[in-house]
């Protein structure tokens, strides 16, 4: 136990120290940072140098260091307040000094703070920069919905940030920007099963991510659902609380992702064949399912939370309450139940057995106390169901 801790120890010790290092490097390898020292030495030095020179010759104006200091800093930045000036010739030799290396540091200085904006600028538009968010929606994957998805995202939420990590050209991602206004939009340009590209879409900091098919112009979808159900494991141990949502090509990819424990799983093109069914045979239908699918429209399905005044009545009563109140059709349910755990199967009485059988999980280092969430949708339940508070109500229209 003592060699873990001080393993442990030496691991913190060791990222503390890489820390550090990097810093350093990162600060004396910085451009704009030496620049600024050779600002500070020059200021400093000459305002030493004139202090010192017109101290000797009595100049009352020049007391101290700090009197020079400030006078040099006045003239380099060509401020030139006039309150304090060199008398001497030997002073004034050193303020023309002073003026002339002024003009190249300020224009330096100027012109490589403008440079690191723009080459920022141009990075972010080539997706191969760093990029700092919060609770904004990461997108991986591209092919020909994802403008239709970016566009339900801006529709849903009020003026969202969104990232989107994969392989598209900066081309094509300038011309998405220009699609939708209305959305914050940022890309990071590779494989979003790499680490290091999802960290540098801040996947850690996130609300969401979505997954789509990455169509390749060699191969198609061909390989698509292998790469998100990979991408799934790499984002779940990255952030494991991240609600994800994936889009898969083939139907037997989805026994896989499952275990990947990821939130909502859509297979593409899933509704193709009953729209077309349908029509063929029950005309109206498919434009009753497409209408609710559109976020555009005002008779869409959507999910809301169910009032304070309607937890513990029917569903029946719900119904009527929604009609009366939000001008909507309240179709169904999303119950979040909890699973039974190890302790509601074992006796109150904590027999023998029951205490053997919690000792052998608790050395397996297995919880007994865990308790999970199932998600049921209940589409149309008994009028007589119970809503409770971990309910969630699906609607359709309505002004909620």
């Amino acid at each position: 136990m003592k060699h873990k801790q001080n393993q442990q120890s030496y691991k913190q010790k060791k990222t503390i120290f890489s820390k550090l290092h990097h810093l350093l490097y990162s600060i004396f390898h910085s451009t704009l940072i030496r620049i600024f020292l050779v600002f500070i030495l020059v200021v400093t030095s000459i305002g030493f140098i004139v202090s010192s020179i017109e101290a000797i010759n009595n100049n009352s104006m020049y007391t101290n260091f700090f009197d020079g200091l400030w006078w040099s800093l006045v003239t380099i930045t060509t401020v030139g307040y006039g309150d304090k000036f060199p008398q001497s010739v030997a002073g004034r030799i050193f303020a023309m000094l002073l003026m002339l290396s002024g003009i190249a540091l300020t224009t330096l200085i100027s012109g490589t703070i403008a440079s690191i904006f723009v080459e920022r600028r141009i990075r972010e538009g080539k997706g191969l920069q760093m990029i700092k968010a919060k609770d904004h929606i990461v997108v991986c994957g591209y092919n020909k919905n994802i403008l239709s998805v970016i566009e339900g995202l801006t529709h849903a939420l009020e003026k969202p940030t969104i990232i989107l990590v994969n392989s598209m050209d900066s081309n094509d991602f300038e011309s998405l920007q220009a699609s939708v206004p209305g959305a914050v939009l940022k890309f990071v340009k590779g494989d979003f099963t790499q680490d290091k590209l999802l960290n540098m879409a801040s996947i850690k900091t996130a609300r969401s991510c979505i997954i789509i098919p990455d169509y390749n112009r060699e191969t198609g979808f061909s390989n698509a659902d292998e790469k998100t159900i990979l991408a799934c494991l790499t984002i779940r141990s990255l952030t494991p609380d991240i609600h994800i949502t994936a889009c898969i090509v083939k139907p037997e990819s989805r026994s896989h992702l499952l275990r990947t424990h990821i939130d909502d799983i859509i297979l593409q093109d899933e509704f193709i064949s009953f729209l077309i069914t349908a029509s063929g045979c029950n005309s109206g239908v498919s434009e009753a399912v497409t209408a609710m699918l559109d976020y555009k429209s005002a008779q869409a399905l959507h999910k809301t939370s169910f009032p304070i005044e309607l937890i513990g009545k029917t569903f029946q009563e719900a119904v009527q309450w929604f009609l009366a109140n939000k001008k909507a059709v309240l179709v169904g349910i999303l119950s979040q139940e909890k699973s039974v755990t190890l302790d509601d199967l074992l006796s109150d009485d904590s027999s023998a057995i029951d205490r053997f059988i919690k000792r052998k999980f608790e050395e397996a280092n297995i919880s007994v106390d865990d308790e999970t969430t199932q998600t049921k949708i209940k589409l149309a339940p008994d009028p007589s169901y119970i809503i409770t508070q971990n309910d969630a109500a699906f609607i359709i229209g309505g002004n909620a």
